[in-house]
């Protein structure tokens, strides 16, 4: 038989197992938010803003063989920001550039599994040419584990 001492012993340790969860789970969400407010706050740095605009242009260069360059950013990327010129090249020089390109989307939305973009601007298009083909096929695209159901694309205003 379990006397009234070991009973409230018990209930004791079950509250401070409790509590010490609740206090690891409000940890994990401040250190969650701290994390994602220090990478937010990397890219409200020039230094930030550039070390993106370099990893991208790096990935999609070996990716596609393609020589992509992304001018100066403007605004509070990755939120509402402006580029003001991509140029994208081959093997026989640039085809396409982009001048002016304006960008605001919610971030926040991916957590409803969303993309919102409330708009995405282009002041000046030009094609050169259409592309040269790549002599080798790239390799297949391998992306991570997707859900059944992918995120639905709002985008409010696109204009070029």
């Amino acid at each position: 038989m379990v006397d009234k001492t070991e009973k409230q012993s018990m209930t004791n340790t079950r509250k401070r197992l409790l509590k010490a969860f609740a206090i690891a789970c409000l940890l994990l969400l401040l250190l969650l938010v701290a994390a994602i407010g220090a990478v937010f706050g990397v890219f409200a740095t020039e230094s930030g803003r550039t070390w993106v605009l370099r990893t991208a242009e790096s990935v999609i260069e070996d990716r596609f063989e393609l020589s992509v360059r992304f001018g100066a950013v403007s605004g509070r990327f990755p939120l509402d920001f402006t580029l003001d010129r991509v140029t994208v090249a081959d093997a026989e020089g640039e085809w396409f550039t982009a001048e002016g390109l304006a960008v605001a989307w919610s971030p926040r939305a991916l957590l409803n599994r969303r993309i919102h973009v409330y708009h995405a601007t282009a002041e000046h298009v030009l094609l050169n040419r259409m592309p040269e083909r790549a002599e080798k096929e790239p390799a297949p695209l391998t992306l991570p584990e997707l859900p059944e159901s992918l995120p639905a694309i709002v985008v409010e205003r696109f204009a070029v």
